[in-house]
């Protein structure tokens, strides 16, 4: 049913209540750019790396410092313990 590309016929062959919504969805081009299947990331560090430890740590003291108003980021002695303790957390100075 799917190499027919037609969505009818898979309903068709299909058990009724299959529930199917896009039978196709998977043979999809995108018309501008790039394939889906083109694009390329990057790995991301090992889970025990010094880079890994150093984005735990900052999204560890953004959920701390997530009230602060950002206008007080100068004067808060919370968010110059984050700053200070994300500074002497290794993997994070080269950031």
């Amino acid at each position: 049913c799917v190499e027919s590309g037609n969505a009818g016929y898979c309903n068709d062959v299909l058990p009724e209540g299959s529930g199917l919504l896009n039978p196709i969805g998977g043979m999809y081009v995108v018309p501008q750019g790039k394939q889906p299947f083109q694009l390329v990331t990057e790995s991301p560090p090992p889970i025990a790396s010094s880079e890994m430890a150093c984005q735990y740590v900052e999204v560890a003291w953004m959920s701390v410092v997530r009230d602060v108003p950002f206008a007080e980021y100068g004067v808060s002695n919370l968010i110059q313990q984050a700053a200070s303790d994300i500074q002497k957390t290794k993997g994070c100075q080269n950031q």
